[in-house]
């Protein structure tokens, strides 16, 4: 069992001198460390940070406006059965879709042949690529990352002011301050290719483009349960 109490509040107070009130530590949350024999989690170790919102890393205070790493970047930990402890995997980058498949294959389950994700317990090819996508406010972005480079593409005009394009090498560029889309055009029609592939693939499969769809009293209610519908 993990133990956390959380940091007091501690407001943030925002360029238009708007203050939002919440749990922000700088140093992040201290987790428990697991121990290697049995498994379980006891003292504290190292910091994690994740926020998913902008504190001025380019620019703003904001949230949900880009597709940069404070925004999508977030932490996957996997806690496991005692006497069961799994080894860190080295390899590319999870994405959110493999969380279902870990959690069934943890389970002893199958996984569907449907299912696009893969059990994170095992390796992670080095040419995986994660997609992100978002169309809020006016901002229309994709993103791909492969395990060193990240490409962005913003739709023209976006309010948000964002460049068109944007290239950045993660391994030297973790922050993605420094635009290297000019010098880089090979891994920009890469990451330009895995996007197209991605998104005409999803078009491909989706159950309907546009339209009403009619919604039973049932699904209806499972939804108003979640808090999705009123």
């Amino acid at each position: 069992m993990v133990s956390f109490a959380p940091p007091p509040l501690s407001p943030v107070e925002f360029g238009d001198g708007r203050k939002h009130e919440g749990h922000f530590c700088p140093e992040g949350t201290l987790l428990g460390k697991p121990d290697s024999a049995t498994g379980s989690v006891s003292r504290p170790s190292r910091p994690w940070r994740s926020r998913w919102a902008e504190f001025q890393e380019h620019g703003v205070w904001w949230h949900g406006t880009t597709l940069y790493e404070e925004q999508v970047a977030v932490p996957l930990i996997a806690k496991y059965p005692a006497g069961s402890l799994m080894p860190a995997r080295p390899g590319g980058v999870g994405r959110l879709l493999d969380v279902a498949p870990t959690i069934l294959a943890a389970a002893g389950t199958n996984i569907p042949r449907e299912w696009q994700g893969n059990d994170l317990a095992l390796s992670i090819p080095s040419n995986r690529v994660a997609f992100a996508e978002e169309d809020h406010e006016g901002n229309i972005i994709t993103a791909a990352r492969s395990a060193r480079f990240k490409l962005i593409r913003s739709n023209p005009g976006n309010p948000r002011g964002l460049p068109e394009v944007e290239l950045f090498d993660l391994q030297k560029d973790t922050g993605e301050q420094a635009d290297v889309a000019a010098e880089r055009r090979a891994e920009v029609d890469d990451l330009d290719r895995e996007i197209v592939a991605i998104t005409t693939g999803a078009a491909a499969d989706a159950v309907a483009n546009d339209g009403e769809v009619q919604m039973d009293d049932a699904t209806r209610d499972r939804l108003r349960a979640l808090g999705y519908i009123e």
